[in-house]
């Protein structure tokens, strides 16, 4: 019976062992956020910020109105802004913990981006003109890791720093303003057929 007792002891701490393997744990610092309007306002708490994956390529397409992502892009984790971890308006650090078995595309290697809306968290999809910023980088910034998954198991940390955060990053300080708008259902039609056009065009000349 003893014998029993410690194989399944030995199994289970086993499964922990390969569980805690199998995840990625990342800290992202980020600030400071700001709205689109001419104050440039500091983003409030509860405001959401998202990790995405793009798997095939370095081009993170655009969001769509019923979608935050597009393209072979996904979602790995999100967060609403919290500015009472550095005090400062529009500011925000929290921690993911992405389990690769959770998403079968992502891998060691993978880029990473940093994307923040002027809309609630917890809302399902961004709707027309909602306003967006977004950040990623090759190398390491202002303490933190290049923008890219890393092995099971690992620890990653992500910065994103204006110079207007205290203490301030290497980023300026309208980096942090969400200056880009989700387009509408029709300008996106347009723009998709114009590009299905411009291929057609381009297979015909080859």
């Amino acid at each position: 019976m003893k014998k029993q007792y410690v194989c399944l002891y030995l199994l289970a701490a086993a499964a922990l062992v390969t569980t805690a393997q199998a995840s990625v744990t990342i800290n992202i610092t980020g600030g400071v956020f700001r709205t689109a309007d001419a104050a440039h306002s500091a983003l409030i708490d509860g405001r959401l910020i998202q990790l995405i994956a793009s798997p095939g390529d370095l081009v993170f397409s655009a969001p769509s109105a019923s979608s935050f992502v597009s393209g072979d892009d996904f979602v790995i984790g999100s967060a609403p802004l919290d500015s009472s971890v550095f005090n400062v308006d529009g500011s925000s650090a929290f921690t993911l913990t992405v389990n690769y078995e959770d998403f079968p595309l992502l891998a060691s290697g993978t880029p990473l981006l940093l994307r923040w809306y002027d809309l609630p968290f917890g809302i399902t999809e961004p709707g027309e003109n909602a306003s967006y910023g977004e950040f990623r980088s090759d190398s390491a910034v202002d303490g933190g890791d290049p923008w890219m998954m890393v092995d099971d198991g690992g620890l990653l940390t992500l910065s994103f720093v204006t110079t207007d955060l205290d203490p301030g990053g290497s980023q300026p300080s309208t980096a942090g303003i969400v200056s880009s708008a989700v387009p509408e259902p029709s300008v996106t039609v347009i723009l998709a057929g114009a590009a299905a056009l411009g291929l057609t065009s381009r297979r015909r000349k080859i």
